[in-house]
């Protein structure tokens, strides 16, 4: 919070400020327009203001030695004030410019503000969430709402005169129920009227509102990227992401590890051991799985990522398949910043969401011969939103069309990870793809728990299938890592 500040101090710095900026109005520069300024501050104190009419400089003086021992609220007099007389804009300049000399909230206004954040008891991670966008900087992760407010106090205003203090009430109102919100946004509507203000407030209401529109369609998620070295050696850089709210991509960075892929398994759950503390403090109606995406690059897409298994330190280590929603990304195209190759990404992932059935190409492990007539197929029909295989995505058998279909933009796939086709495979996946896009990622979790006790079964797919699901909306930062 700082070093503790010399009340005397403080204020004679306050006033010595509050003078030159007001010298500069010309509401006050004005000896006629001076005098009905000195009452106007006289109206918000409830009390006559004498000013002897001299020069602007010594009338501020004596106004100033009358409004500020009325400790907060004589400062939100002068402000008012100048809003009256010069317009809220200038106010809020005033203000922003004398941040951290002058309360930013009186002490009796505060303690309403506290007992309200209390009241409200929004989710704490949509809370930070909300004001880490709002404010575009980093808050306190696991404060209350009542202790944020508390530290956001000493935070200098916005660009617009707003404080953080009162725009964490406003990020508050919209998450909280319709009674909370009314109360939280009529304390912020008299703050504003104090302090010239009511304006900006009003602005950034109107972001925040644009801000809140969820997109249903992002979840709560843990993105790890897999980057081995190109030194030779088995070393793989390992870096993870996680999106703490449902329906707001907002994903924050996690540390980086050297590992090797024997080493995965720990990196992945010590990542996942984190996304779970923040997803403890979700509604409770949210009980969803999470998503567990693995960036990964070609070279180690057909890695069986969803059996890495957690909880070896208990002795009885657990596949995270059956758990979590576990599908692939590619390295190579979320790093390639191509402008053709993301627009036709978007363009089919877009056709994919608002279609109400998912066109599928398939290959079928034929001679390499027909790539390019395959390509070239996919390439002439963007209603095509979906590859599957029945060949694994390695070199000689499915990932050179993997490899052409994600430069055609195709962001869904499914392929048996074996390198052997089975029998009924090509029609397991023609079952899967017939599910709405959306229900997809579930439906192979539902194969992966069944598979966790049919030894014999056609369900045994749901052990070796991949599922290749790549939001183009969704990207992250996954520079190379620096060896």
């Amino acid at each position: 919070m700082g070093t503790p500040r010399e009340p005397h101090q403080e204020y004679l710095r306050l006033k010595a400020t509050l003078v030159n900026e007001l010298c500069e109005l010309d509401c006050v520069r004005d000896p006629a327009l001076r005098f009905e300024f000195g009452q106007s501050v006289g109206e918000y104190l409830g009390r006559h203001v004498d000013l002897p009419g001299r020069d602007a400089r010594s009338d501020m003086v004596v106004l100033l030695n009358t409004a500020l021992p009325q400790r907060d609220r004589g400062f939100d007099a002068v402000i008012y004030a100048v809003a009256l007389h010069s317009g809220e804009d200038i106010a809020a300049e005033v203000r922003a410019r004398v941040h951290g000399l002058a309360p930013v909230l009186p002490d009796q206004d505060a303690g309403v503000a506290r007992k309200l954040l209390r009241e409200a008891a929004v989710p704490r991670p949509a809370l930070h969430a909300a004001l880490t966008r709002a404010l575009n900087l980093d808050t306190p992760e696991h404060l209350s709402a009542a202790d944020l407010f508390d530290h956001l106090l000493d935070v200098p205003a916005q660009p617009d005169g707003l404080p953080p203090a009162v725009l964490l009430l406003e990020c508050a109102a919209q998450l909280a129920a319709t009674a909370q919100a009314t109360r939280l946004r009529d304390w912020c509507e008299a703050w504003a009227g104090g302090a010239g203000a009511v304006d900006a407030l009003h602005e950034r209401r109107r972001r925040l509102a644009a801000d809140r529109t969820p997109d249903h369609t992002i979840p709560k998620c843990l993105v790890v990227m897999v980057d081995p070295a190109d030194d030779g050696s088995p070393d793989i850089f390992v870096r993870h992401w996680i999106n703490e709210l449902p329906g707001y991509w907002d994903p924050r960075s996690g540390e980086s590890e050297t590992t090797t892929l024997d080493g995965l398994a720990g990196a992945v759950e010590r990542a996942i051991g984190q996304g779970e503390r923040l997803w403890a403090d979700l509604p409770e109606h949210d009980v969803d799985p999470a998503y567990v995406e693995f960036v990964l690059p070609y070279s180690l897409l057909n890695h069986d990522v969803a059996r890495l298994e957690i909880g070896a330190d208990t002795g009885d280590p657990l596949p995270i398949g059956p758990r979590y929603l576990v599908h692939l990304r590619s390295l190579e195209r979320m790093r390639d910043r191509n402008p053709i190759q993301h627009r036709a990404w978007r363009a089919r992932w877009k056709t994919l969401r608002q279609g109400p059935v998912t066109q599928a190409h398939h290959w079928w492990a034929a001679d390499p011969a027909e790539l390019p007539r395959w390509r070239q197929a996919l390439f002439q029909n963007d209603r095509l939103t979906a590859v599957t295989m029945d060949a694994p995505a390695t070199e000689g058998h499915g990932l050179e069309a993997l490899k052409a279909a994600i430069a055609e933009g195709i962001g869904l796939a499914l392929w048996d990870r074996r390198p052997a086709s089975h029998p009924n495979i090509r029609e397991m996946m023609r079952l899967l793809i017939g599910f709405p896009h959306a229900q997809l990622p579930r439906a192979v979790l539902h194969m992966r728990i069944q598979a966790e006790t049919d030894v014999d079964g056609l369900h045994q797919l749901g052990r070796n299938i991949a599922l290749f699901w790549d939001d183009p909306f969704r990207l992250i930062d996954c520079e190379e890592v620096p060896a």
